[in-house]
Formats: structure tokens, sequence, C-alpha cells
């Protein structure tokens, strides 16, 4: 009685165990299934969208633009150069020593050309008188040195009359225009010492060399008189011999 007892309880309290869950399952699948049975009526229902304009108030700005120029300064760097006295004597001493010597070469190398062209050479260390005996050679007329005192036109009208003088020196000599150009002109110290110290001979315009006189034309001849015969001269008688000489011995 007892075992049968026990072996119910056993058998309930399996059962209550195994079944406890089964409501729970049966209410979700209740609800499943009345889900899908269930149709779902969707109500579309019409939205009305009242667009109401909006004013939009748009307020123009006024951009006030400076017209002032900006100046902007911008600083450099310096460096001051100090030069001393002493430097700057030198350097002077050394331009007016290199002026003296060029000055006294070129006076050499006229001196010498105007000895070929016939003209004292001591001409060249006297300051205008050398500017009128350049002239001279260049079959100009000297006095034209007198002009360069009027001022601004006379350096004008003076360059131009050295110029010509220049290019009937350079012909004289026995050179071309450019020699005149580039050698008494622009670069007289080049051009005056291959003159001077050159072989070429100034040439008067009649083309003879200057030292040497044209040949004279031969001068009539005059006709002699004859000259009278010279008479004969009488022979000289002969001398008569002289009488011996007797020495008397005593």
């Amino acid at each position: 009685m007892k075992r049968q007892l026990i072996t119910g309880l056993l058998i309930a309290s399996f059962g209550l165990f195994t079944l406890a869950p089964l409501p729970a399952f049966a209410d979700a699948a209740a609800a499943t299934s009345t889900t899908s049975a269930t149709p779902t009526t969707t109500s579309s229902t019409p939205t009305t969208t009242s667009a109401t304009p909006s004013t939009t108030s748009v307020t123009p700005t006024t951009t006030s633009v400076s017209t002032t120029p900006s100046v902007t300064t911008i600083s450099y760097p310096t460096t001051t150069t100090t030069v001393s006295s002493s430097t700057l004597t030198t350097i002077l001493i050394i331009y007016y020593a290199v002026v003296l010597v060029l000055a006294v070469f070129l006076i050499v190398c006229l001196w010498k050309v105007f000895n070929k062209a016939g003209k004292p050479g001591w001409a060249a260390i006297v300051p205008i008188y050398n500017s009128f005996t350049i002239l001279e050679i260049g079959d100009q007329n000297g006095w034209w040195v007198l002009i360069a005192f009027i001022p601004f036109i006379g350096a004008l009208i003076l360059l131009v009359i050295y110029i010509l003088a220049a290019l009937e020196i350079a012909k004289r000599f026995g050179k071309g225009p450019l020699f005149a150009v580039f050698g008494l002109i622009i670069f007289s110290i080049i051009g005056w010492p291959m003159l001077a110290f050159g072989k070429a001979k100034y040439n008067d315009p009649s083309g003879m060399p200057q030292g040497q006189n044209p040949p004279m034309p031969p001068s009539p001849q005059t006709p002699m008189p004859p000259t009278p015969p010279t008479p004969p001269v009488a022979p000289t008688p002969p001398t008569p011999p002289a009488p011996p000489t007797t020495f008397v011995q005593g």
C-alpha cells in the first residue's frame, strides 16, 4: 500500500513537471495563429500638407571699402663702406699719374706726326696751337679752333670740322675712312701712335711725300756767243850759248 502510494506520488510529480510549460506554449501558439489569420487593414489617410510661402527678407549689406593705399615699409640691411682718406688719396694719385703718362705719350706722337707733315714739332705742347696745327694738316682752316669758345653750338661745329680733318689726314697718310673714324676719332690713343711710329708718310695734295721737293723743270738754255779764236803765238828766238869760263891757277 505504501509502495503504491509512493509510486503514485512520483508519477503525479513527474506529470506536473512535464505538463507545466504546456500552457505557455499553448498561449504562444494561439497568439501566432490569431495574428496570421486576422487580415491587417491599413488605413491610408491622405495627409494634406499646407505649403505656406515663406517670406525671406533680404537686407542689403553695405561694405565700405577704404581707398587709402596702404604703405608697407620694408627695411633692408644697409652696409656702410668706409673708405679711409689714405686709400682715396692713393687712388687719385694713381689716376692722375696714368692720365699724365698718356698725355705725355700723345704729345710725343703728335710731335712726330707734325714733323712728318712739315710742321714744327713743338706745336704739340701748346694747348690751342696743337689743334690749330691738326686742322691745317687736315686741309682745314686752323682758325676754326676759335669757334669752340661759343657755348654749346661751338663745340659741335668744331667736332664736325675735326671729323673732316681726320678723314683728310688719314687720306694723306695713305689710310682709309675706317682708320680715320676708329683710329683718329674714337681710339685716338691708338691711331696717332700708328701714324707717328709707322712707315706711313705724309703726302701733300700733289701726291709728293713731305720733305721731297718736286723735280725742277728744265730751264731754257740761252745760246752762248761763239768765242773768238786765239791769235797764234810768235815763236821765241833761241838764246845764244854762253861763253866758256876759264879758271886761272895761282
